[in-house]
């Protein structure tokens, strides 16, 4: 497992928080793979926040979501804090691509309930093709044409897995029982969340399907406050080819898409129209007005 009760006192977690920028900072410091597009696509402005937001290997994640790791959690992602060593990518991982994008992607998408994002496993599931071509594009390639643009390995952040959870250090889920370590490397992580969805060579997957039947909150994520600002987000200077709609996927969830490029071609179109901040905040506050006004009207943010 990777260090997760540790740094009880500021004075540990201080200590901890740095030997976090030290590793992120010795592994930026490395040279690149040969033929690596990892900087010539941006990657370099992650390199330093890589430091407090861990990246789930996708080929993990499609093997846990199809129980051939961690059974025993039947399909339930786990917290950052349960998070196992192998599910972690590294800078150098990512950093062996040769593709026009990023090996990286990030989800948006709506809390099914307030412990637990997928309670019932229903949204890890949806991501099964998307996780499934990455997988594949690792060793074809993202296009027969292209066989040789492929990355190392894909990353995915999840913050559920990517930063530290409140209620998973000592199991309490009444309180936020995360360490100062914990909590600091989580304000850290969140500070910087936002690159995650407006660097133009991340991929952004919107999980705009129904969500789960008996789900807590059964919202949909064109009503809830975070997800609107995340695709708002992701729309301003990413192609479509990087903000993709998981309700594209054909029903039946088992396409075979082949190649990359493939699937981008068909979940294409999760941009949304790109607004000034300040007709955003005023599109915010009139929604929230509704909400307040009319329930279901209008959209809120779960944390008030």
């Amino acid at each position: 497992m990777l260090l997760r009760q540790k740094g009880g006192s500021s004075a540990d977690h201080e200590v901890l928080l740095r030997e976090d920028v030290l590793n992120a900072a010795a592994e930026a410091a490395k040279p690149l793979p040969e033929g690596s597009k990892w900087h010539d696509n941006g990657g370099k402005e992650l390199e330093e926040i890589l430091a407090f937001t861990t990246i789930i290997d996708a080929a993990w994640l499609l093997k846990f979501a199809l129980g051939e790791v961690m059974p025993e959690r039947k399909g339930i992602v786990p917290a950052w804090q349960e998070v196992p060593a192998e599910a972690v990518v590294t800078l150098d991982d990512l950093r062996d691509t040769t593709m026009g994008v990023l090996p990286v992607a990030v989800t948006s998408y709506g809390w099914a309930s307030r412990v637990h994002p997928d309670p019932g496993g229903d949204q890890l599931q949806g991501l099964v093709p998307v996780l499934r071509t990455m997988v594949e594009s690792c060793t074809k390639g993202i296009r027969s044409d292209l066989s040789d643009q492929r990355p190392r390995v894909w990353g995915i952040v999840w913050d559920f897995m990517s930063l530290p959870q409140c209620g998973y250090t000592t199991g309490d889920k009444s309180k936020d029982d995360r360490t100062p370590y914990q909590l600091a490397r989580f304000r850290k992580g969140l500070s910087s969340v936002n690159v995650w969805y407006s660097h133009w060579k991340i991929t952004t997957l919107v999980l705009d399907m129904p969500m789960p039947a008996g789900s807590e909150n059964s919202a949909p994520v064109e009503k809830r406050g975070w997800c609107i600002f995340e695709r708002r987000l992701s729309s301003i200077i990413k192609t479509s080819a990087c903000c993709l709609a998981l309700s594209k996927l054909p029903p039946s969830g088992d396409e075979a898409f082949g190649y990359w490029l493939h699937l981008v071609t068909k979940l294409r179109g999760a941009r949304a129209q790109v607004l000034n901040p300040d007709a955003f905040e005023r599109y915010l506050q009139d929604g929230v007005a509704r909400e307040k006004a009319s329930a279901g009207t209008g959209f809120r943010f779960t944390n008030g």
